[in-house]
């Protein structure tokens, strides 16, 4: 009987569940924040291969442990680590580090890129078993869920003047089917980071599609 269910499930919904692409939703949310940032007088961020790897780490665990803790992590799910806070898994990932110096002519290492913020959103959204998903709109929901809070908007479009931004979306999601309703639970976590000792800046040619 479970596998008739499944079965059943499967052909219903693969309709909805076939057109949801997480990638794309995650690149229509990085583009939307730019656009929020240049109507705020920011530049446009670049995307961060930190700042996706740590922001998987954070979006896996709200999954599977629950979104009441949001920001913060109290079990093993990296390696042997309780990885308790976002700058905490940012930092498994941001090894490059520069010479500066200080003081009377000693030098110290510190990190190229700065850990600035993580944002995280979860958003149910239901769909009938045959209706189209646009990708698109989920995006868009989600962005709306950051907009509507006023720290997790700062975030987004906050001012580094001269410096590179970066940054990345990362989007998930669980689905259920009730009553003849798809149910979809869409994840979505966000970490940005600043080069304040970025000293070559010629890579980034404002290919914003890139991830550096």
């Amino acid at each position: 009987m479970k596998n008739v269910i499944l079965s059943l499930f499967l052909i219903l919904g693969f309709g909805v569940l076939s057109q949801i692409n997480c990638d794309s939703i995650s690149y229509y949310m990085f583009e939307m924040h730019n656009v929020e940032r240049t109507n705020n007088g920011s530049s446009k961020r670049y995307l961060s291969s930190n700042c996706k790897k740590a922001s998987e780490i954070h979006l896996n665990y709200l999954m599977k442990y629950g979104f009441e803790l949001r920001h913060t992590e109290d079990k093993i799910i990296y390696g042997k680590k309780v990885l308790s806070k976002p700058v905490d898994r940012y930092n498994l990932f941001n090894s490059d580090s520069v010479l500066s110096k200080k003081y009377e002519g000693f030098y110290v290492k510190k990190p190229v890129w700065v850990f600035m913020s993580e944002i995280a959103t979860r958003q149910q959204i239901n769909y009938g078993l045959n209706d189209l998903v646009s990708n698109k709109e989920v995006a868009i929901r989600l962005i709306q869920n950051f907009k509507n809070s006023s720290a997790h908007y700062s975030s987004m479009v906050e001012n580094v003047g001269e410096y590179i931004s970066r940054g990345n979306f990362i989007v998930n999601y669980t689905t259920s089917i009730e009553n003849g309703l798809v149910k979809h639970t869409f994840y979505c976590v966000a970490i940005f980071e600043t080069g304040y000792y970025l000293k070559d800046k010629s890579p980034y040619k404002e290919d914003y599609t890139k991830i550096y």
